[in-house]
């Protein structure tokens, strides 16, 4: 985790809670993929640095990503939808979680 913290956003000095793990299954080209999700809320003072993979990073109040996932779903992933649905659904729209549940 503390690797994948300084290769994705470039910082060293991180905090860490776990919040779960979840297996992740997809199909796609053709496959089926199971991917083991392992969840840890971080935190850190230090500036993020985005590296040659990293596009963009993007902050959200939770009123923000609320609004974000109601009005620009295509902005995020198949896995980041996953990853609310088992561990963050008070972040999901309310029709999202409605569909989940039905």
């Amino acid at each position: 985790m503390r690797r994948e913290a300084k290769e994705e956003i470039g910082v060293d000095s991180i905090t860490h809670t776990l919040i779960g793990r979840a297996i992740f299954n997809r199909h796609v080209i053709g496959r089926h993929e199971n991917h083991q999700f392992i969840i840890f809320e971080i935190g850190t003072d230090e500036p993020i640095v985005l590296n040659h993979e990293s596009v963009s990073t993007e902050t959200f109040s939770s009123d923000g990503l609320k609004d974000a996932l109601e009005n620009r779903p295509q902005d995020f992933g198949d896995a980041f939808y996953f990853v609310l649905e088992s561990f963050y659904r008070d972040y999901l729209p309310d029709d999202w979680v409605n569909r989940i549940e039905a």
